[in-house]
């Protein structure tokens, strides 16, 4: 009984390229519709994976990740101090609003230079751990809803 369940649990099946070319929007159709993650690659020879998966359930995997960003003032440089520790942004400024549009600008080109390059950043492993959280603000539509996603409209 055990081995059966094993069996339905971790066997995985994986769908050949050839067949994903055939059957590409029964494929689209069973991740949108259907909610599953359908598998493919190379079955023949065993080699790498890739999973399809609808982005709204990435998204949704995706907001277990969550951002604590903090602002605070600091008496010493008399200015305001934005930080996002979870990626490792900070930035500072005279007025809260100075402050954010440093940040925001910061921000905008970490994500930038976090995607052009990609391939290089998962090869590193203190880097690769970030790809969820850059990921989440990837998938931000508007400057409205990333300032939710970082919760800086809690803050602002």
């Amino acid at each position: 009984m055990t081995v059966c369940l094993e069996k339905q649990v971790f066997e995985k099946e994986v769908l050949g390229l050839r067949d994903l070319r055939n059957s590409i929007s029964e494929v689209f159709s069973k991740a949108i519709n259907d909610f599953e993650e359908v598998i493919t690659g190379n079955a023949k020879k065993g080699g790498e994976t890739v999973s399809i998966l609808a982005t709204r359930e990435l998204v949704q995997i995706l907001s277990a990740y969550r951002f604590n960003t903090e602002i605070s003032f600091d008496d010493a440089t008399n200015q305001y101090e934005l930080s996002l520790n979870e990626i490792k942004i900070y930035a500072s400024g005279e007025t809260k609003e100075e402050t954010l549009q440093i940040f925001m600008d910061l921000l905008m080109d970490n994500v930038m230079d976090f995607f052009d390059n990609l391939e290089l950043y998962m090869r590193i492993p203190e880097m690769k751990k970030l790809y969820p959280y850059y990921l989440k603000i990837k998938h931000c539509n508007t400057f409205e809803e990333l300032a939710t996603v970082l919760n800086l409209d809690e803050i602002f």
